[in-house]
């Protein structure tokens, strides 16, 4: 079986802003949902849900910024940081 390519430098820098952004938006959804329902019965369970997908997608944050560490071990260590976790130049949010 032929191996994957894998992402490219860009190829991550894309994705990390689209996993970025969902993230920031589930913790919007959380503070939204959390300001407007008491945290007990059905929307106890809601607001869990959502932790439980905002600890879900750091853990993909993770694990893409060590797959990118494989994939691309000529960047420097600050540079690592910027697509699943900082801002970079292309972080236009």
């Amino acid at each position: 079986m032929a191996k994957k390519p894998g992402f490219t430098i860009e190829q991550h820098r894309e994705i990390g802003q689209e996993v970025k952004a969902v993230y920031k938006n589930l913790l919007e959804v959380g503070k939204e949902v959390s300001n407007h329902y008491p945290n007990t019965g059905r929307s106890a369970k809601a607001l869990t849900m959502i932790s439980k997908m905002t600890d879900l997608c750091i853990k993909l944050k993770c694990e893409m910024e060590e797959i990118l560490k494989e994939e691309h071990p000529q960047l420097e260590l600050e540079e690592y940081r910027k697509f699943y976790y900082g801002r970079d130049r292309s972080d236009h949010s």
